[in-house]
């Protein structure tokens, strides 16, 4: 048996919210399906209060099903009657190509800034381990920055059972392995611009999964239309809160999802303008990043004037996404009518 083992990873493209970063981390190791994947499942956003700000990419049955993975759930309370102590279950699963997806309490791990401090439910991702340092690989937030690093066995088993391990999120172990059934996984330009026009009509496309899941509330904001909540949020609340902050940051990750995407479709022959596309594409992330600064600034400061700012840039993002992704379906429509 091995003493040391860890399993492929890559630092991800997208480090706003732990899923999907994880996500991406593990898939960007199996180069022949990646971008396919990656494109076709960071195209929609949507939106909604609780009252927290939440944006994020939207993914049918969100960690429930993968669609490049076979997934094994467990719940918590059955692994803990199975074994006092879950490190030699996670080392046999790493050993079977599983990685190991699970809520814990950032109180006992180290690498968080919460360790000794305060109970904080939350995801990690294991991906090996050293039996020699008895110590396991770990991804996550840590320091606020998605980041690997270790922690102990001992550690890793006290935070697993820990009573403030499970979060309303996530709970229990999953184990993840790449389906090699899946792996002929391709692109569909017919879909991809069904999705771009789910994008930029405000499409809830949550309801194509009726079958599968509830569609969510009329009140969630789609595709283009997390402007118009972005800027009905801010006028109306004036709040400059950690969820929001965030949401912008996963924002910014959409445009470098999109810049990434425009290169392989060009390399793929499916575009034909990209120097047109990348162009209007880094001015938004640009300003995405810029509408991100200006928030974190007011959140110290409280001024209107900044408020008045904000929303005005708000208002020039969204005009020229709109006017970027029109020029993005008209290059994609062509080529399907004239090559495919």
């Amino acid at each position: 048996m091995p003493t040391e083992k860890g399993l492929p990873i890559k630092y991800p493209m997208i480090t706003s919210l732990p899923a999907f970063a994880n996500m991406t981390a593990i898939l960007s190791t199996q180069e022949d399906v990646f971008f396919p994947w990656f494109c076709h499942n960071h195209v929609q956003l949507v939106a909604w209060e609780t009252p927290e700000v939440y944006i994020q990419f939207y993914t049918p049955v969100f960690r429930e099903y993968y669609r490049l993975f076979e997934l094994h759930h467990y719940h918590k309370k059955v692994l803990v009657k199975w074994c006092d102590d879950i490190t030699q279950f996670i080392i046999d699963a790493i050993d079977e190509e599983n990685y190991v997806y699970l809520s814990i309490d950032q109180y006992y791990i180290a690498a968080y800034d919460n360790f000794g401090k305060v109970h904080a439910p939350h995801d990690m991702l294991i991906y090996g381990y050293n039996k020699e340092n008895q110590m396991f690989y770990v991804a996550d937030f840590f320091n606020s920055k998605y980041s690997f690093s270790t922690a102990s066995f001992d550690s890793v088993n006290e935070a697993f059972v820990s009573p403030h391990s499970e979060g309303e999120w996530f709970r229990g172990v999953q184990l993840l392995q790449f389906n090699e059934r899946k792996s002929e996984f391709k692109l569909d330009l017919g879909y991809l611009i069904k999705q771009l026009h789910d994008y930029i009509n405000e499409t809830k496309s949550s309801n194509d999964y009726k079958l599968v899941e509830e569609p969510g509330k009329d009140t969630d904001a789609w595709g283009i239309g997390v402007y118009r909540f972005l800027r009905e949020h801010i006028t109306e609340t004036a709040l400059f809160e950690f969820s929001l902050i965030r949401s912008l940051h996963l924002l910014f990750d959409h445009k470098e999802v999109m810049l990434r995407s425009l290169v392989y479709l060009d390399e793929k022959k499916y575009i034909t303008r990209l120097d047109i596309h990348e162009k209007a594409y880094r001015e938004i992330k640009q300003l995405c990043l810029i509408l991100r600064n200006w928030c974190i600034k007011h959140s110290m400061s409280e001024t209107t004037n900044d408020i008045v700012k904000i929303v005005e840039l708000i208002e020039k993002m969204e005009k020229q996404e709109r006017s970027a992704v029109q020029e993005l379906l008209s290059d994609l429509e062509e080529v399907r009518l004239t090559y495919l």
